[in-house]
């Protein structure tokens, strides 16, 4: 009879041990799921973070600092270039929709090299000097139409050092960048105008020049030479300038090509215009 309890009791002792167990395993298997979610959560938010773009309001309660100064001015960039080789150049970009800037192929290719690095300083309506703005990459290039295509990669605090998109980087994306591309040819009977451009100061900021009285017309389909006249200003820094009309419309920028690589000509805006619509069949723009 001792022996039947004794037998009893350790059955009993075995089945209490395989519930406690049955009990830790559901336990360790809800903290399994609980420290993944949290894991997932964790990443979720860290590659929320790591986006370029996210929705930032832009309420404007200040003024820009000169009213005088036309808008297309803010979309300009001042590209710096590093290649592979130690080639260093300078050009202009100007800043289209959804963080991609038009620029001369001329600025982005050097002895057979393309970029290594891309720095955009820009100038921010509520200050003067030029300042880091973002790096960016090459997306597409077309030395025979002197075009390339870039794309915001990241964005720069005013050290030039990677920084999240900050409310300045949205107002400059968001109220400057030019669409011309998705509005109608500009009117080839208007009457042809002075053409405006951005050069360089003294004091580091984007000055705006006219074209000496120069009649340019840039409604026709072929690339427009330019005379010398149109570089007497800044003529070391060229590659990508933007012409504006006085109606504030991109017309052209400055570049060479493949047919013309020692002449300065004129990329004209229906030119840039079908090198945008063919980037975007193939989803590159």
């Amino acid at each position: 009879m001792w022996g039947f309890w004794q037998s009893k009791t350790k059955w009993l002792l075995k089945k209490r041990l395989v519930l406690l167990w049955i009990i830790v395993g559901i336990f360790s298997t809800l903290n399994a799921k609980t420290l993944l979610s949290e894991n997932d959560t964790n990443s979720s938010n860290q590659n929320s973070s790591a986006e370029i773009f996210y929705p930032i309001k832009i309420i404007r309660d200040d003024l820009p600092i000169d009213l005088s100064l036309p808008k297309w001015l803010y979309a300009i960039a001042l590209l710096e270039v590093h290649f592979s080789d130690g080639t260093y150049k300078q050009g202009y970009a100007t800043l289209l929709d959804s963080g991609h800037y038009i620029a001369s192929s001329e600025t982005l290719y050097a002895n057979g090299a393309y970029p290594k690095s891309i720095l955009a300083k820009m100038q921010d309506d509520s200050a003067k000097e030029l300042v880091c703005i973002a790096n960016l990459r090459l997306r597409a290039i077309d030395r025979s139409k002197g075009l390339s295509l870039l794309q915001t990669s990241s964005f720069n605090n005013n050290y030039c050092q990677v920084r999240q998109e900050s409310y300045y980087h949205a107002r400059i994306y968001t109220l400057y960048a030019q669409t011309f591309y998705l509005n109608p040819p500009l009117i080839k009977k208007r009457p042809p105008s002075k053409l405006y451009y951005p050069t360089i100061d003294e004091e580091n900021a984007f000055a705006i020049h006219a074209t000496d009285g120069l009649i340019l017309d840039f409604l026709h389909p072929k690339n427009t030479l330019l005379s010398k006249s149109a570089f007497k200003q800044a003529s070391h820094l060229w590659g990508g300038r933007p012409y504006f009309n006085g109606l504030g419309e991109l017309v052209g920028i400055a570049s060479t090509t493949l047919k013309h690589p020692q002449t300065l000509v004129i990329i004209p805006r229906e030119n840039i215009r079908k090198f945008l619509s063919d980037l975007k069949k193939e989803h590159i723009f």
